[in-house]
């Protein structure tokens, strides 16, 4: 299958949202006090709603008949009653009539316009007994009596007059209510428990469902990419406090450069197992093992986790050396205040000799590994990192140590690693949990295996066991000041007099 196919499947895949009944059923179980709590709590607020903010309404009703003059005294035949039964209606409009309402409000001395009555009173028809019922409802029962019983008075006659040959008779008057028809407490109490019941079971399931499907960037690399997660690093302590600082000449993030001794438990747990997970990636058979670190972006720490994992390497007695390859923002050095040149770029480019180079030491509490920096920043690091004199600098330290650790620069911003990758048994990924994009991330992977690298697997840096969510890092990878051939930066001259620079360095032999 084409890497579009996966990539279309692995987009479809990630807009589907599974749901299975079991698991919403055992939610719904679980969630069960939630449900009664919401049922109970807005029951209650419904109820008292209606019993102390609606006002109430009362309602006083009378009715009347009309039928055909010729009906009077007389069997009533089939066609009389269809034909009387056809003018209810006729009658109904009528009273609802402006003629008969401005009748009303005069005969009554009511204050409401015809508009306003009208909105007070409705008419229904019985056509199985021909009887209409005119209803009022108003805030006092008294009135709505007056006023019911005024229609009674008035309309019947206005109708008579109006429809010829028909008798309106009137069948029961008004009487004043003794209770509101509204609000109906009950009703509003049932409306209420039936809303809490549906809520909070809507709650419940959806947030099944989308709890189901929220994936973790572990998860997503091992389903979209059939990538191995090695290890996934916490957010940087020392000595287990929360801490500010910079990372990577970014600002405001939270601490990633904490290094080697001064690692938290959880820290260094996380990269004893990214250890002991490359044991069974790579094969013991070589003397040397040469791993590369690189990431998608800027940002996501890969120069920590280069280093960090160079110093849980020597803790088992290997011998261990990190190479900054990022010849363009070399951070190592720096990081570790060590001298950043003479380094990698002045040995490769022929500037300076083998005898020249001075390998550092980085000592720690419990292990201690070699350092080659990254030396002046040169105008060709792709040209260099992919020439012959870089793979024999490689094959002059596989000589000497267990374990070549080689910090690469970010895949997506320039060509340095996918040419360097042809100088390691295998690449680590590493991929900030926090500004982790599938897009990027795809990319990535895309163009390691272009090139055929060996990706032995993905490192997850910043975690939190808090977060929920993950956040969008805009930041790329990207050089922002020119440089020249010999042009020295503040990251070479940032701890050029550090506390570990080793006198005693070992020199590098090229054949």
């Amino acid at each position: 299958m084409d890497e579009s196919a996966v990539s279309t499947a692995s987009l479809k895949d990630e807009d589907e949202i599974e749901i299975d009944l079991g698991s919403l059923f055992k939610a719904l179980y679980h969630g069960l006090w939630i449900i009664v709590a919401a049922v109970l709590v807005l029951g209650l607020l419904f109820y008292v709603y209606a019993s102390y903010f609606v006002t109430p309404l009362y309602e006083s009703t009378v009715s009347m008949i009309g039928m055909n003059k010729t009906e009077a005294g007389s069997t009533i035949s089939s066609s009389d009653y269809s034909a009387s039964s056809s003018l209810l209606d006729t009658y109904a409009a009528l009273i609802e009539s402006r003629t008969v309402l401005s009748q009303v409000i005069e005969n009554a001395n009511l204050s409401y316009t015809t508009d306003e009555l009208e909105k007070l009173i409705s008419v229904d028809a019985d056509s199985d007994t021909l009887i209409l019922y005119v209803t009022v409802t108003c805030e006092d029962p008294e009135e709505a009596a007056l006023i019911a019983d005024e229609i009674l008075n008035v309309a019947p006659d206005i109708i008579v007059s109006i429809v010829e040959g028909i008798s309106m008779s009137a069948v029961d008057s008004a009487v004043v209510s003794t209770s509101p028809s509204s609000p109906n407490v009950l009703k509003y109490t049932a409306l209420g428990a039936a809303l809490g019941l549906i809520l909070s079971c809507g709650i419940i399931i959806v947030g099944e469902i989308f709890s189901a499907n929220r994936t973790t960037v572990e998860e997503n690399v091992r389903r979209e990419f059939s990538l191995s997660v090695l290890s996934v690093i916490p957010e940087l302590n020392q000595s287990g406090k929360k801490k500010k600082g910079v990372i990577g000449g970014q600002a405001g993030a939270t601490n990633m450069g904490v290094l080697c001794d001064k690692l938290d438990f959880a820290s260094r747990e996380a990269y004893k197992l990214l250890r002991t997970n490359l044991a069974f990636c790579i094969s013991g058979d070589q003397k040397c093992r040469i791993i590369g670190v690189t990431s998608s972006i800027r940002g996501e720490g890969k120069s920590t986790t280069a280093i960090n994992l160079a110093y849980t390497l020597s803790q088992t007695g290997s011998r261990v050396c990190l190479v900054d390859c990022d010849m363009r923002l070399p951070t190592d050095a720096s990081k570790l205040k060590l001298k950043g040149r003479p380094g990698l770029s002045n040995l490769v480019s022929g500037q300076t000799s083998s005898a020249n180079v001075l390998m550092q030491k980085y000592r720690a509490k419990d292990g201690q590994f070699f350092v080659l920096a990254a030396g002046d920043v040169p105008p060709n690091p792709a040209e260099l990192l992919g020439s012959a004199r870089m793979e024999s600098v490689v094959q002059a330290l596989a000589n000497s140590f267990d374990y070549i650790i080689l910090d690469l620069p970010p895949v997506t911003a320039v060509s340095d690693p996918l040419i360097a990758s042809r100088l390691v048994q295998g690449l680590i990924v590493v991929v900030r949990e926090d500004s982790y994009e599938r897009k990027i991330l795809t990319e990535t992977v895309t163009q390691l295996k272009n090139v055929k690298a060996n990706i032995l697997g993905i490192v997850v840096t910043y975690s939190t066991a808090q977060q929920k969510e993950y956040k969008r890092y805009g930041g790329k990878y990207g050089y922002g000041y020119g440089y020249g051939y010999g042009e020295s930066t503040e990251a070479h001259h940032s701890g050029e007099q550090g506390a570990n620079a080793n006198a005693n360095a070992a020199p590098i032999t090229l054949d």
